[in-house]
């Protein structure tokens, strides 16, 4: 799975799957980069020149080695990279490098690198979606692809296929044979993964009776799937539901029957939750928000949002319901500790030093990238809390709540205290008594205002200037957050 999939996913998954996908390149070999999620624009000015490619790289164009390719009666493998993609990178230093993978190309290929960046036409005209992309050609034409980091004896495995004439869709049809139960059948994991790749080939009706068989089975057969079924499987469901009429009509049909045990006597809440989930498989919020409108002042509805509260909250921020959210949190210190946790955790795993890149400086870079996203997705998180607290009419736990995560950001607490204004702001609760928090505040650990009499002049006119720029910096933000306010409230004030 690439990070271009967390999109459907909650926040707090986002950024778990955020923080795994960077620190998993040297475990993970499946990882692969999405083209569509690069990293910030200036990630890759320190890199090394083309020119430092693994020699086994021939300097063809593809244009030139497809049609070389038509004739020369060997096999021609187009690596689709990026500078920033930290797999391929680990490909160039080992894989590409490998005795073996060098002696193979000398007899029988052809490799050449496609930067994607510098060459989108070519990386859309071979429908290039995640880096490391390997295509293989025969004859000119394409006869298969693998997709992410590949050690030298995985890519010899896979060339060796190429070779037999074992493509990827001679595989799928082996795989479509394998029976779904009993002796020789495929693991559950591996059912989905097939259910995926018939996507991606375009077999959209197979692969969707694919996922809708594992629906119904996947927990019979193997429970353990239970997360991986409402999170992973129901995103790749949801994005055949999106593109294909006929896919969504058979879910559709899923969330019938679901709906249908959960109005049965003997109903079990596992019904409801899927029936949620399927609803959002569909995209049909409405049919769930009615639902939570029906039951969320029924006393007796309070196991059931227990069991589908971590999706029902989501859909209600989605929707702007600021007030049903802040009104189904139950212990919002406990929620703020928890965001906390999660934020310290992923700065800890921004310090290592194994981002698997083998390139120090895009470590470096990849781990600030990582340490800004934990500090921000945090103080996302703090802001809606705090938003959806004044919007439930909880105005006092909504100002411990602002007091508490204020002193836990240990960068600038302006920071957070500005977000938690401006999501007050997006969920409509604008107001005076907010000024309180734009108020200005010491940088912690900000270093003394009195020079150091060890430095030198020259050190000393540096500290001061870099001070000076911070403080004027702090200011300009300052002054733009209290404009915002003024401008909120004063909206908030007109008659409708």
């Amino acid at each position: 799975m690439t990070l271009a999939h967390t999109r459907r996913h909650s926040p707090a998954l986002a950024a778990a799957l955020f923080a795994t996908a960077l620190l998993s390149f040297p475990i993970a070999p499946a990882y692969a980069a999405p083209i569509d999620d690069p990293p910030a624009a200036d990630a890759g000015k320190a890199e090394k020149p083309a020119d430092d490619l693994p020699p086994v790289f021939s300097k063809l164009t593809l244009t030139s080695a497809r049609e070389r390719n038509k004739t020369d009666g060997k096999i021609l493998v187009v690596k689709a990279t990026a500078v920033w993609c930290g797999p391929c990178k680990r490909m160039d230093k080992t894989t590409w490098r490998d005795d073996a993978v060098v002696e193979w190309f000398k007899s029988k290929g052809t490799a050449i690198s496609l930067d994607v960046d510098q060459h989108p036409e070519d990386s859309q005209s071979l429908n290039i979606e995640a880096m490391p992309t390997m295509v293989a050609f025969k004859e000119g034409r394409e006869v298969d692809r693998v997709v992410g980091y590949k050690s030298g004896a995985d890519l010899l495995e896979w060339l060796g296929q190429v070779e037999r004439g074992e493509t990827a869709e001679s595989r799928m049809a082996a795989r479509l044979k394998a029976p779904r139960e009993g002796e020789g059948a495929l693991s559950m994991s591996e059912r989905m993964d097939l259910a995926r790749e018939l996507a991606r080939m375009g077999r959209h009706e197979q692969a969707t009776e694919e996922f809708a068989w594992l629906w119904d089975n996947m927990l019979r057969l193997q429970p353990s799937m239970v997360g991986v079924r409402v999170s992973f499987m129901a995103t790749e469901m949801g994005y055949l539901a999106e593109a294909y009429p006929a896919s969504k009509a058979r879910f559709t049909a899923l969330r019938d029957a679901a709906h249908q045990r959960s109005q049965a006597p003997g109903r079990k809440l596992d019904d409801l939750f899927d029936w949620i989930v399927l609803n959002e498989i569909i995209g049909d919020d409405a049919a769930t928000l009615a639902w939570f409108d029906r039951a969320k002042d029924n006393p007796r509805a309070a196991q059931a949002f227990e069991r589908v509260e971590h999706r029902i909250v989501p859909l209600l921020e989605r929707h702007e319901r600021w007030g049903d959210v802040g009104r189904l949190i139950k212990n919002p210190m406990s929620k703020l500790a928890e965001d906390a946790r999660s934020m310290k955790m992923m700065v800890q795993m921004s310090g290592s030093s194994r981002m698997g890149t083998g390139d120090p400086t895009l470590d470096r870079q990849m781990q600030e990238q990582m340490l800004d996203y934990a500090r921000t997705n945090f103080r996302e998180s703090a802001g809606r809390l705090y938003a959806c607290l004044l919007a439930a009419d909880r105005t006092d736990e909504a100002g411990r709540i602002a007091d508490r995560a204020i002193g836990m950001d240990d960068q600038d607490p302006e920071l957070m205290a500005q977000a938690l204004v401006e999501a007050a702001i997006r969920a409509g609760q604008a107001r005076e008594s907010l000024r309180d928090l734009l108020k200005p505040r010491p940088l912690p650990n900000a270093a003394p205002a009195e020079p150091n009499p060890n430095q030198t002049l020259e050190e000393r006119n540096r500290a001061e200037h870099e001070r000076a720029m911070t403080d004027r910096e702090r200011a300009e933000r300052r002054a733009a957050a209290i404009e915002d306010l003024d401008l909120a409230i004063s909206q908030r004030k007109q008659p409708e």
